[in-house]
């Protein structure tokens, strides 16, 4: 016997439908309230991370640019003293020369002196 979709039998299905569906949509809240909390889990973990990896990379910049200050401030001491040392030896080095200056001029002049006594002999 063939049964017939009456207006009670389709009545029926159509609550039975949409009770089906109802129960699709709250698995698809549920799914979706993970989902949320899921990225918002991640989300959080990845600001701490970045946050974490920014303070590293802040403190070691802040190592770095004190080393390469502190090496600075060494090579320009070492300079310092060695232009010191330089500018010492320049000195000497002039005050040597001018020394070694008078004594040939003395000596040339003591020769001239020397050479016209012999010739007024």
């Amino acid at each position: 016997m063939r049964e017939s979709w009456t207006d009670e039998r389709l009545d029926d299905l159509k609550g039975q439908m949409n009770d089906r569906f109802d129960q699709v949509d709250q698995r698809f809240d549920r799914v979706e309230a993970t989902m949320k909390e899921g990225f918002a889990r991640v989300d959080k973990e990845m600001k701490e991370g970045f946050a974490r990896v920014d303070a590293e990379m802040k403190l070691g910049f802040a190592r770095v640019d004190a080393d390469i200050k502190a090496g600075f401030a060494r090579v320009d001491a070492e300079m310092k003293t060695g232009f010191a040392r330089v500018d010492a030896d320049i000195r000497e080095l002039r005050r040597t020369m001018t020394q070694g200056f008078m004594v040939l001029t003395g000596i040339m002049v003591t020769g001239f002196f020397s050479l016209a006594g012999l010739m007024v002999l």
